[in-house]
């Protein structure tokens, strides 16, 4: 993937950006696991049926993930 700025991602996954620095470089890795997070990627949270990603957005950003991607506020309470 090419590096992306979050105002790009959010426009091309009609997403909504909510705080941080919209201009800031994404890319090039997106990953679905915290321990596979490395500098300036994008992590994805996914809702799973045991885990759920959301839950980790704060260990991916600690781990060096520029953002999160999620469907709902990390948090607030998920499907369990």
């Amino acid at each position: 993937m090419k590096n992306l700025s979050v105002a790009e991602l959010a426009t091309i996954t009609a997403g909504e950006l909510i705080g941080g620095n919209a201009t800031a470089s994404v890319g090039p890795d997106v990953v679905v696991d915290t321990r596979q997070t490395t500098p300036g990627c994008l992590f994805v949270a996914l809702p799973g049926e045991r885990v759920d990603g959301h839950d980790f957005t704060l260990a991916a950003a600690e781990a060096g993930a520029v953002r999160s991607a999620t469907s709902r506020d990390p948090g607030s309470p998920g499907r369990r």
